[in-house]
C-alpha cells in the first residue's frame, strides 16, 4: 500500500493501483480516497483496513466491490 497526501486529501493505493487502470472510492467528508485495481480485488479481500485513517464505510464499500465482482464472475461462468 502507497499513502500520497496532497490539496488535504490523503490517497492510499491498494495493490497495483499506482497503474493507469484502476477503480476508486472516495469519501469527500472525510478527504480520503481508496484506488485499485479490480485484479487485485480478491487478495484486498482478505485484508483488514490496512489504516485508522480510512472510515470504517469505505473499507466495507470496497469489500462488497468485492463480493459484486465475485458474484459477477460465477454468473458469467454459469
Amino acid at each position: 500500500m502507497t499513502v500520497q497526501r496532497s490539496d488535504s486529501w490523503t490517497d492510499f493505493f491498494l495493490g497495483e493501483a499506482q497503474t493507469a487502470h484502476r477503480h476508486s472510492l472516495l469519501d469527500s467528508k472525510s478527504k480520503v480516497a481508496l484506488h485499485y485495481c479490480i485484479s487485485d480485488i480478491d487478495q484486498i479481500a482478505t485484508m483488514s483496513c490496512p489504516s485508522s485513517e480510512i472510515p470504517k464505510h469505505l473499507w466495507q464499500k470496497l469489500q462488497q466491490q468485492h463480493a459484486r465482482s465475485s458474484f459477477a464472475s460465477r454468473k458469467s461462468y454459469g
